[in-house]
């Protein structure tokens, strides 16, 4: 009786009152109080209401019944056609919807859509799949920070190609703990080149100048990166992830030795020559052979820069654990100044490429040497007067 006075009062009622009474209606269908009749009449009523002109009337219907999953599938997607306010809560909670569903919804152009569906608890694959590949940044933000979403590698790697540029999507990724390395890495890169890409599009300085500076921006970040996931399972997936895009080079690997991370070195060498890891922690290090200097050359390293490589290897294993960040930039100054001079006993010229990148890394580390020496001394209490 209630509902059949209510479909008739309806058609005349007042915009607010028609909002008030499909919030009411669709609580009462969620909570199941009605009887069997009432059921089938509010279902009824709850389906005229898609036709209301008001879109206030059917959001307050979206908004009680979407979570719920005994509501007729044809008033759930009734809803999702709707316009982006209405069909919003209904994406974002309805279990109603099947992944084709959501697939097809986050094509859409409207951000607070593609959001709603981003939001999702237990978003599956192919639906983060197809935000990654077609989302707005701020859907795709969201994306990103939703614990519940299946993110794999590959829909990763597509949000940092499409949207590295966006700090909410790449603080986000940062943050995510199953980001893989070689992922990270491509947002490190991508980072450097936009930063380039501004600097010189805004003439503060050459393309040229510009592209230098942020290359060896992400030469250092790669290192530091490397350095940090030293030792893990993941090391191989970074170095292959270098290789094929055509930043494994010889100044990047100097850098990482000078660094101290020879495990990162020797992951490169294992993938270039294809040797076992074991196999080449013992060639590297067995200071009495030719073992290394064999390896060397299999795997074409730039013969010039040889003395380098030896010298660092040697450094690094005779060298102890600093003690505290000082000792460690002491430690690193003096391997390169060990590896420029083993460059320049081999008569290599002070205008080769190495020697030019050994005293820039030289200048690096010395500037930095002083930062933490100062920083030191400002931290020190301050000394008063007798």
């Amino acid at each position: 009786m209630i509902i059949r006075r209510f479909l008739h009062w309806a058609r005349t009622a007042p915009v607010e009152g028609r909002i008030q009474a499909a919030r009411a209606l669709g609580r009462a269908y969620v909570q199941d109080v009605l009887g069997a009749d009432e059921t089938l009449l509010a279902e009824a009523a709850m389906t005229s209401l898609l036709d209301d002109p008001s879109a206030d009337v059917r959001q307050a219907l979206a908004e009680a019944i979407a979570a719920s999953p005994r509501v007729p599938r044809h008033i759930i997607t009734a809803l999702c056609e709707d316009n982006a306010e209405v069909a919003a809560p209904v994406l974002a909670l309805s279990p109603l919807l099947t992944t084709a569903d959501l697939v097809d919804h986050a094509a859409s152009h409207d951000s607070l859509v593609q959001s709603a569906v981003a939001a999702r608890a237990d978003l599956p694959a192919p639906v983060a799949a197809a935000l990654a590949e077609v989302g707005g940044s701020d859907a795709c933000a969201i994306l990103v920070r939703n614990s519940d979403a299946v993110l794999t590698p590959s829909a990763m790697k597509r949000l940092v190609e499409r949207h590295a540029s966006h700090a909410d999507v790449r603080e986000a990724l940062l943050e995510r703990k199953d980001l893989p390395i070689h992922i990270q890495q491509s947002l490190v890169r991508a980072v450097a080149e936009n930063l380039s890409s501004l600097v010189s599009g805004r003439k503060w300085m050459s393309k040229a100048h510009a592209d230098v500076i942020a290359g060896r921006a992400c030469e250092k970040a790669t290192v530091t990166l490397a350095s940090e996931r030293a030792g893990q399972p993941d090391m191989p997936h970074l170095v292959r992830h270098l290789r094929e895009t055509g930043q494994l080079t010889p100044a990047l690997l100097l850098r990482a030795l000078a660094a101290g991370n020879i495990d990162f070195f020797e992951t490169v060498l294992s993938e270039l020559s294809g040797l076992e890891r074991s196999r080449i922690s013992n060639l590297i290090r067995d200071g009495r052979s030719n073992g290394f200097a064999m390896l060397y050359r299999r795997v074409e390293l730039p013969k010039s820069a040889y003395p380098a490589f030896r010298a660092a290897i040697d450094d690094l294993v005779m060298a102890s654990t600093p003690a505290d960040a000082i000792a460690a930039a002491t430690q690193l100054r003096r391997r390169l100044s060990r590896m420029y001079e083993a460059q320049a006993a081999a008569g290599v010229s002070d205008f080769d490429p190495v020697q030019m990148l050994l005293r820039d890394l030289l200048a690096e580390a010395g500037r930095q040497s002083a930062r933490l020496v100062a920083d030191k001394v400002i931290s020190m209490p301050s000394l008063t007067a007798a």
